[in-house]
């Protein structure tokens, strides 16, 4: 089952998270960017994310146009930049699973 599920050509809702680590405790935010990747063979989409509530670890990608565009299983992950430009992803254990819905005939 995907995490996050969304119809081709639509850019509502924002895929919403909470950034934890390994422990499960919400990685504080504050004074970092997130940024979001998605990839499904040679197809990937990435941008900035808005941080909701920095202290609790929450941010949302808010699809661009062009980010539906292409229905299929993509492999997605949230990277945390420290004010010193280290890199952290989330989750670190595994990817997670976006799916782009091909739309149906109306």
């Amino acid at each position: 089952m995907a995490d996050f599920t969304i119809i081709k050509g639509d850019r509502l809702p924002a895929f919403a998270v909470v950034l934890k680590n390994s422990s499960g405790a919400a990685i504080d935010l504050t004074a970092r960017t997130v940024n979001f990747y998605m990839k499904s063979g040679s197809t990937t989409k990435s941008g900035a994310c808005t941080i909701t509530d920095a202290s609790n670890g929450a941010c949302e990608y808010r699809w661009a146009a062009g980010d539906t565009t292409t229905a299929a299983e993509y492999n997605a992950k949230f990277e945390i930049v420290e004010g010193d430009g280290r890199v952290r992803s989330a989750p670190n254990y595994a990817y997670l699973t976006v799916s782009i819905l091909a739309e149906q005939a109306k």
